[in-house]
């Protein structure tokens, strides 16, 4: 099956491959290495481009060797998926070229000092929902809660505004919710929240989330850390999400996405951390 628009796509994307190459063996550090993988992801993912057909068959559905079976609902919807694949790995290809650089420039009196990818074991985390909480007293009596509960500390032990929107688009209703990773499976105190996180996939949306996340850490002024104008949510959102764009790493949106500040002195202190959920990895980081 001959779908030429496809196979064109395959093959400016093969010529950009070739081009970046070069450009990298004649000046290296100029191109961000990640987005070689990301380019080769489309590669991988239009089989039969190199004979000049793609096999839909392949790479849809094994039913898909006629066009006609276009005329099933189920195959449509397995098509169309294939193509919003392809298309968020186009994204993959230009957040690669491009974010290291507009990284750099975000970082207005502040900057990052880790960046690190982390994977752990099944844990939940336990906390109170209340957006922002104004009130610090609240804050701290939740947290007082949890260090009662030493027994289940799950490593990862710090202060948390955790953030979801129930494997929602942004469009709907964002929660925040005030605690701390304990190990799997820890009892929940009256009046609390839990959400479990887990190491392996999981197909339907929200909870349980993944347990893998981008975690990076600031220094620099409060105040440009957490500052709004210019940025989506707020600069340390933008710069983690980003630097992880930036490995081509995947951000499992909106399905599986969170995200969390981390009070590292306290929840009545400036969080200087940040966490955003991420898929698989295959990266090693070095800070831009």
């Amino acid at each position: 099956m001959k779908q030429c628009g496809l196979l064109l796509f395959q093959y400016y994307r093969n010529n950009l491959y070739e081009y970046l190459k070069k450009l990298d063996a004649r000046y290296p550090g100029v191109v961000n290495k990640p987005v070689f993988a990301a380019i080769e992801r489309i590669v991988a993912a239009i089989p039969g481009a190199h004979t000049s057909d793609l096999w839909l068959h392949e790479a849809v559905d094994p039913a898909l060797t006629d066009f006609s079976v276009m005329g099933e609902r189920a195959i449509r919807e397995k098509a169309a998926k294939y193509v919003r694949l392809l298309k968020e790995y186009d994204n993959s290809v230009q957040w690669t070229l491009f974010m290291p650089d507009f990284v750099k420039q975000q970082q207005k009196g502040f900057k990052v000092d880790t960046f690190a990818y982390r994977d752990f074991p099944a844990m939940r985390f336990l906390g109170a929902e209340g957006g922002e909480f104004d009130d610090v007293q609240q804050r701290m009596e939740i947290m007082r809660t949890l260090d009662a509960m030493q027994e289940y500390k799950s490593g990862f032990d710090h202060d948390i505004l955790f953030m979801l929107r129930y494997g929602l688009s942004v469009d709907n209703p964002w929660h925040g919710v005030w605690g701390r990773f304990m190990k799997a499976d820890t009892p929940v105190p009256d009046g609390f929240l839990s959400f479990d996180f887990v190491p392996h996939d999981v197909p339907t949306p929200g909870p349980p989330y993944y347990s893998r996340f981008a975690l990076a850490t600031f220094s620099g002024d409060r105040e440009a850390m957490h500052a709004r104008e210019g940025f989506d949510s707020d600069a340390m959102y933008d710069v983690t999400r980003n630097m992880a764009l930036g490995d081509g790493v995947v951000i499992p949106y909106p399905e599986k996405y969170w995200s969390a500040e981390v009070f590292f002195d306290g929840c009545d202190k400036y969080s200087t951390g940040f966490l955003f959920s991420v898929g698989e990895w295959d990266t090693e980081r070095t800070l831009y």
